[in-house]
């Protein structure tokens, strides 16, 4: 039960805004108000006297979504994501990614271990203030560019991946709807899919549905339902990367006075497994 619990529950904190010129980093999140940093805890539940009680911190990690106990969301005065901590049940820092961004798109991204150490990073190159290319650099130290056809706006419609010695690795087509995200192709060199990806969103840039098909199979079909108040109070998910069937759902406890929820129980199967406390500064 409780690892059917850690990816849904992860699935919600973690989901993130595609690159938007109207979208920032606050309203794909929920959030209202002009939010400086959210801390968040994550604990085991259980229903006790009719009622759900917390429990130990969760401790334990999926190989699909990082599980942390503690994270630590803080914010520019513009609402873009600057940078997310992921803290362990012991306290320590177990990553830690940087981003950085023009206007609201973002143009780069840091992936860093609990040591300190770069693991991950993409950025973007301009070139007459247009994007062109994209720069990565992953664990063992290799550097690939790969090279991007973008619409006037800045959202990639097209870029191929190259291996240092400028051999074609993959192409990626993507189409937008409102500035955000709605459906992408990838093909290797051959010219053969590999990964189909189909998104859906809410007005704000919330994910209603997301669907990866890998190599001809679904790979993890995800959707989330929304109260009156934008909030998700329910969400699924199934395929080959998603260790088995999810269905949760979220009650909400708590509020701050700038409407934003401070506590959550999630169940499954209307029995609660976990609670998400939240600490919110502002501006």
């Amino acid at each position: 039960m409780k690892k059917i619990f850690y990816l849904a529950f992860f699935a919600i904190l973690f989901v993130s805004c595609t690159n938007s010129n109207v979208i920032s980093s606050l309203t794909c999140k929920g959030l209202k108000g002009n939010v400086k940093s959210v801390t968040s805890a994550c604990y085991h539940a259980s229903e006790r006297f009719g009622e759900a009680q917390k429990e130990d911190l969760i401790c334990d990690s999926d190989f699909w979504i990082p599980l942390y106990p503690g994270m630590l969301w803080e914010f520019d005065e513009d609402g873009n994501l600057l940078k997310e901590t992921a803290i362990d049940c012991y306290g320590d820092i177990s990553q830690v990614v940087k981003y950085e961004y023009k206007g609201h798109n973002q143009t780069s991204m840091r992936i860093y271990s609990g040591d300190g150490t770069l693991t991950y990073s993409w950025e973007t190159i301009f070139s007459e203030g247009k994007p062109v290319s994209l720069k990565r650099y992953i664990t063992n130290g290799e550097v690939n560019d790969q090279t991007i056809e973008c619409e006037f706006e800045g959202l990639c419609v097209k870029s191929e991946n190259h291996y240092m010695n400028g051999e074609l690795i993959e192409t990626i087509e993507s189409e937008y709807k409102n500035d955000l995200h709605i459906h992408s192709v990838t093909k290797d060199k051959d010219g053969n899919i590999t990964l189909e990806e189909k998104e859906d969103w809410t007005d704000l840039g919330q994910p209603v549905y997301r669907h990866y098909i890998s190599n001809g199979e679904d790979a993890v079909v995800e959707k989330t339902i929304y109260n009156e108040q934008e909030l998700p109070i329910q969400y699924s998910r199934t395929g080959k990367w998603a260790n088995g069937e999810i269905n949760c759902t979220f009650e909400y406890t708590s509020f701050d006075k700038q409407d934003n929820w401070l506590t959550r129980v999630i169940k499954i199967d209307n029995e609660p497994v976990g609670i998400q406390e939240r600490t919110i500064e502002y501006y």
